[in-house]
């Protein structure tokens, strides 16, 4: 009985840890507040990050060069709208792949304000307390793909 009754509390115990630690709240002191916060929701609307890096899955481009920054004002504000628009999502189902293949990571400072990624037929988006997916037409898949695309292949393209 005391064996079975330790392996609850470790368990309960390690699942609130992952808990806290799996959170997209833009730092650890915002989730281990006992305080509601009194600023509005962080992801309201996405606005002006200060940086945004995007992440490839190896072996989908050359070594190296599965990560960047986006920089281009004018391609991130485009990148922003097209997110904002597809901020809308349910919780994950059992049939949905566990995590993106492409993902885009936006930050305000030095703290993560959002994910968005996106996977076969479906978006993935995680932002404060906001955490699901939603189906993506293979014409929102190819754009996003193009948003996303590194500066050194935009520019070869123009």
């Amino acid at each position: 009985m005391r064996r079975i009754l330790g392996l609850i509390v470790s368990t309960t115990i390690v699942l609130g840890a992952i808990g806290f630690t799996t959170a997209c709240d833009g730092g650890p002191q915002q989730s281990l507040s006992a305080q509601p916060s009194e600023s509005p929701d962080p992801c309201a609307a996405i606005t002006s990050p200060t940086r945004v890096q995007v992440l490839l899955p190896p072996g989908s481009v050359p070594l190296h060069k599965n990560a960047y920054l986006l920089t281009d004002p004018a391609a991130v504000n485009k990148l922003i709208a097209f997110i904002n628009l597809r901020r809308d999502v349910s919780p994950r189902s059992a049939d949905t792949p566990p995590s993106p293949t492409a993902k885009v990571m936006l930050y305000g400072g030095s703290h993560s304000i959002a994910v968005f990624g996106s996977g076969p037929g479906v978006f993935y988006f995680q932002c404060g307390t906001i955490k699901g997916t939603r189906y993506a037409s293979a014409t929102e898949l190819a754009e996003f793909e193009m948003l996303i695309a590194s500066p050194a292949d935009q520019t070869a393209a123009q």
